[in-house]
């Protein structure tokens, strides 16, 4: 690991452990700083910072104070809305459960310590309407439908994304093992509507949606933060269907690379070269991963079925699939003979108001290389992750 890298994990430490980090130069603030944008951060790391000597009175401390006290109102607005928005969800009777952030804030030693970008719930997409109602009650508006989500924002301009499965359909080892995710919901005690997964559902979720992101655009070090945090937190789960249920995933060895290099950040544990390569790549993103990444990413999965990526994915730029149209033109849904009439609307459209979108899209297809492809494969297999829904992988083994 790097001098910078030993840095940010000892603050973290002191963070998580309530102790007194070691090893910091005040002179990396600035940079320091900027990883806690990237990373989304910032919470954690000024905790962690303000047991180093020196730092209040650092003139970089007050950027930190400052940015760190606009958190604080933002966390507390959203977490506001999401309160307001789960109780509705209650008493209008629409059955939902809480995912991801939503779930883990409380988990930390502090709940400003973990932010979230948006708040996730899942809910039963034949409840929509309902929901959408609830929603536009409460002041919010909705922004756009994706494949696994319906996107609104608050009237103070906070996320919220109901989800209608746990992993986006196109992720589809994976959503071959979630289905639309209710299968492992149970009632939360003392609510009818509102739901939860066991802590090792939970565990094991968490882990797959971390490594959808690392092998699509690359994750940030948030989600692995939240792993650690979430075994301290339930130190007696049944790790045995853990591992059995990772194994069905195809996860296992990702995971067991993932769980050493928690391991050494944050357990003392010797560096490996694999611990330093997945540190290295964690380190180096956003908190989201990056987006040239997520282009080869997507060349290695139209890959997989053979035939060239860059074709496929040129056809499908001009000829999207089906369901991809549907969100476009939601008319589709109920009129798919008229598939072809709006595959011709949209390409005048996108020659007329969209050329720029068209020059950046055919400027990506230069990065989906073969060898650019091949070298991706080679830097997933050595961390323990693949796509495995070509024709030539077998479907996870879950139900």
């Amino acid at each position: 690991m790097t001098d910078f890298q030993k840095e940010v994990l000892s603050l973290l430490k002191a963070a998580l452990h309530e102790t007194e980090p070691t090893g910091v130069d005040l002179k990396d603030l600035g940079k320091i700083y900027q990883f806690a944008e990237a990373q989304q951060m910032m919470g954690a790391l000024y905790y962690g910072l303000l047991g180093v000597p020196g730092f209040t009175e650092h003139p970089v401390s007050q950027r930190f104070m400052e940015r760190f006290c606009g958190y604080l109102g933002h966390d507390a607005a959203q977490m506001e809305a999401l309160d307001a928005i789960l109780s509705a969800f209650e008493e209008e009777g629409i059955t939902h459960m809480p995912l991801k952030g939503t779930v883990l804030k409380g988990m930390y030693p502090s709940f400003e310590m973990r932010t979230m970008g948006d708040a996730d719930i899942l809910i039963r997409p034949e409840e929509y309407k309902r929901a959408a109602a609830v929603m536009r009650r409460l002041g919010c508006e909705f922004e756009c439908e994706s494949d696994h989500e319906y996107n609104w924002h608050t009237a103070d301009g906070h996320h919220i994304e109901l989800h209608k499965c746990l992993i986006p359909s196109y992720n589809k080892d994976y959503y071959a093992y979630y289905g639309d995710g209710w299968r492992l919901a149970t009632p939360c005690e003392g609510s009818k509507y509102r739901h939860e997964m066991t802590p090792e559902d939970t565990f094991i979720y968490l882990f797959t949606h971390f490594a959808k992101h690392y092998r699509d655009q690359g994750v940030g070090m948030k989600y692995v933060v939240d792993f650690y945090v979430f075994k301290r937190k339930h130190p007696t789960m049944n790790w045995r269907y853990v591992e059995a249920e990772l194994d069905k995933l195809m996860l296992s060895e990702f995971y067991l690379n993932v769980m050493y290099m928690i391991s050494v950040w944050f357990e003392d544990a010797p560096a490996t070269e694999l611990s330093d390569y997945l540190t290295g790549k964690i380190f180096s993103f956003g908190v989201f991963g990056d987006f040239e990444l997520n282009v080869v990413s997507q060349g290695l999965k139209l890959s997989k079925d053979g035939g060239s990526a860059k074709s496929k994915k040129k056809w499908q730029m001009f000829f999207p699939p089906y369901a991809t149209m549907c969100l476009l033109y939601p008319v589709l849904k109920n009129w798919a003979i008229l598939l072809p009439l709006f595959w011709l609307v949209r390409l005048v459209d996108r020659a007329l108001h969209h050329r720029d979108r068209y020059r950046r899209n055919m400027k990506n297809l230069d990065r989906m290389s073969e060898e650019n492809i091949r070298q991706y494969q080679q830097e997933l297999n050595y961390v323990g992750l693949d796509y495995h829904f070509g024709k030539e992988d077998p479907p996870p083994k879950g139900e």
